[in-house]
Parts: structure tokens; sequence; C-alpha cells
């Protein structure tokens, strides 16, 4: 896949919704990215050369990715074991 969006971006996982800021522009247009299941994002990371954007969601205990531009929503559910 081929991203020809913004080159220059920031991504933020703010709870509810996954955001991509875009650096290029004067104004720092921001576009939330259409992921219908984020619960509680608490991390962000992106992959450059698959264009892949990953975040973990400490609500439903998963792991999550999907493109940059906002398509190809997999989640890739994990359990996380708490100590205790």
């Amino acid at each position: 896949m081929v991203f020809t969006g913004p080159e220059q971006v920031l991504l933020l996982a703010r709870r509810r919704d996954l955001r991509r800021i875009s650096l290029d522009t004067d104004d720092y247009t921001d576009v939330i990215l259409d992921v219908p299941i984020v619960r509680h994002a608490v991390a962000i990371d992106f992959d450059p050369v698959e264009q892949m954007v990953y975040w973990t969601d400490d609500r439903v205990r998963a792991v999550g990715r999907v493109y940059l531009n906002g398509s190809g929503n997999i989640q890739c559910f994990c359990l996380f074991l708490y100590g205790g």
C-alpha cells in the first residue's frame, strides 16, 4: 500500500480516537482515523515500512492496527495478564 498523504505527521492516542496531525500544513490539520473500536487507547506506534499504526487499548485489553490512511482496521486481541 502506498500512502500519498502528508510526509510529516504526529500521531496521537486520545482515549476514544486516534488522530493524525499533518505537520506539513501551517494550521496543523488533524484527521481522526476511522477506527470504530477504540475504547481507551493508551499508546500508539507507527511502522513506516508497512504504513501501519498500532495502538494498545486497556479497556478491551487489545492491540489494534490500521493503515495510516484509516483503512484496513484489524484487531489483534491479546490478553494482558495482571499480577496481583
